[in-house]
């Protein structure tokens, strides 16, 4: 009981950068962005299938990925993304997300975004919508992407994808989804929001599922340089919501 009290108190959900540097699950997007007037900062070591075609008898090699993100305006945010991934490539990207600024007690919320812009490979490239809803405890996903890869066999997010993120505690994120290619499942802890309200340090241990449960990690430290409550009021409201 004490636990069940504990997952319909945990109404507000928080969110965070994926390993591909939107905010997101693990690779994939969700509909949300980050708050106006946040500076993030995330490094994680997941090797990227899609450099090696997703060959996962050829060897391992380490990847590390450098990412710092701004919520610059309301309803929008931006990421700089350096991947380096030895016998590989050595990558500097961007990414952008936009979200509608539209709030209902009963419609999903729905962002656009796209991935890998100024790339000279363009190994991760992507243009995606992705809708999701929140329910008590639980943020469920669902997107579409058209992928850039360079070939078909290294293509993430071409079509449906999907994910599922459910709130334990306040510390406490389980995390699962399918980016059209592959499976992951993982855990988010974070520090809880009563501990600080300009920082917040977020820690996600993730595993492959479509690749003998290889796991990675990743490390996201978020500041809040100011507030400006006015930027998280929608454009559009249902009165009724």
């Amino acid at each position: 009981m004490i636990f069940l009290s504990t997952l319909i108190d945990a109404s507000e959900l928080s969110h965070a950068l994926s390993n591909q540097g939107f905010t997101g699950i693990i690779n994939t997007p969700n509909a949300q962005v980050m708050n106006q007037g946040d500076l993030t900062m995330h490094f994680d070591n997941q090797f990227d299938n899609v450099l090696r075609g997703y060959d996962y008898d050829k060897e391992y090699n380490y990847q590390e990925d450098y990412i710092f993100g701004a919520g610059l305006f309301p309803y929008f945010e931006i990421q700089g993304r350096l991947s380096e991934a030895r016998g590989y490539h050595r990558d500097l990207s961007a990414n952008i997300k936009f979200q509608l600024p539209y709030k209902h007690k009963y419609l999903p919320n729905l962002a656009f975004g796209l991935q890998d812009l100024g790339s000279a490979a363009n190994h991760y490239g992507n243009k995606y919508m992705v809708m999701d809803k929140e329910l008590w405890f639980l943020r469920a996903s669902l997107g579409y992407g058209i992928s850039d890869g360079i070939t078909e066999n290294t293509q993430r997010m071409d079509g449906f994808f999907g994910g599922l993120e459910v709130k334990t505690f306040d510390w406490l994120y389980l995390l699962a989804e399918d980016d059209s290619r592959e499976q992951f499942a993982g855990i988010r802890l974070e520090t809880p929001k009563s501990w600080s309200s300009s920082m917040q340090l977020n820690t996600m241990l993730t595993s492959n599922l479509s690749n003998n449960h290889e796991t990675s990690f990743s490390v996201n430290l978020t500041f809040a340089l100011y507030e400006d409550t006015n930027s998280y009021r929608p454009i559009l409201e249902d009165k009724k919501a």
